[in-house]
């Protein structure tokens, strides 16, 4: 799998979510005081990463 650079929103003064990869860095959780998302990246056949993100279990985004 490639790098991925992951971006998030911070405000001067909040805590930074802790973050934490699966063992093949295909998976990252995100986690703030108040909720927890979970982004999974899966490389497509045609050499693009597609990824989902799930808050508290339930799918936001999907992008094939």
């Amino acid at each position: 799998m490639k790098n991925k650079i992951l971006l998030f929103p911070f405000r001067s003064g909040q805590p930074l979510p802790i973050t934490t990869w699966n063992a093949d860095h295909s998976v990252v959780t995100i986690a703030w005081p108040d909720q927890t998302d979970m982004i999974t990246f899966t490389p497509g056949k045609d050499g693009r990463t597609r990824f989902s993100i799930t808050r508290q279990g339930k799918e936001l985004v999907s992008l094939n």
